[in-house]
């Protein structure tokens, strides 16, 4: 694991991404339509780093609006 971890960048959460993080969480619950916690610090980061969320999750990360995802 310690390998693998070694070969990617580590990207902080930093206020930036806590700024997408908030603004997305706020717009979630208006709709009534809450995701994780955590599929949220995922999709923040990506979405202020202009990344793409790689995932098996298709329902929580296609109700987030400005994520690029690929389901795999």
């Amino acid at each position: 694991m310690e390998s693998i971890l070694a070969s990617m960048p580590v990207v902080a959460f930093d206020l930036v991404v806590a700024r997408v993080h908030s603004r997305l969480h706020a717009e979630l619950l208006a709709k009534g339509a809450p995701v994780g916690l955590h599929d949220l610090q995922i999709a923040a980061t990506a979405i202020a780093f202009d990344h793409v969320v790689v995932t098996g999750d298709t329902k929580s990360f296609p109700r987030i609006t400005g994520l690029t995802f690929e389901a795999w």
